[in-house]
């Protein structure tokens, strides 16, 4: 996944500090759509620094897109997965099947909450592929 960021600081052993801007996932067109409102966001993150950019300067970083891709599945479809599951084994079992499917779809949240610990732990890496004039 391809972004832009601008490059804030220089740090040892080739890496360099950017600021990216976290955008909401219909890209914070709000005006066009009166949507949901949700603002943008600047987050400061460590990135790989190959080509040698310099404080100031506007760059492409690039992220692993399997990465997203995995996460958006982990987050997305298997607590939704689950649910259905668990909603169709208490309509078999003759249980409540509200109930089970939501009981599932909460053991299916706890997958996405380990995994955004270890997030915190060990953030995915950025490099800078080019610097954007």
């Amino acid at each position: 996944m391809r972004q832009y960021a601008r490059v804030t600081a220089l740090l040892q052993k080739g890496m360099a500090e950017i600021s990216v801007l976290r955008e909401s996932a219909c890209s914070g067109d709000c005006h066009k759509c009166s949507g949901c409102g949700a603002a943008a966001q600047q987050v400061i993150v460590k990135a790989k620094n190959p080509i040698g950019a310099q404080p100031g300067q506007r760059v492409c970083v690039e992220t692993d897109t399997a990465l997203i891709l995995r996460v958006s599945a982990l987050v997305y479809l298997l607590p939704l997965a689950l649910f259905f599951a668990g909603y169709f084994a208490g309509l078999a079992l003759l249980w409540r099947p509200v109930i089970c499917g939501l009981a599932a779809f909460v053991i299916g949240t706890l997958p996405a909450l380990a995994y955004n610990r270890r997030l915190k732990r060990n953030p995915p890496q950025y490099v800078i592929r080019e610097i954007v004039s």
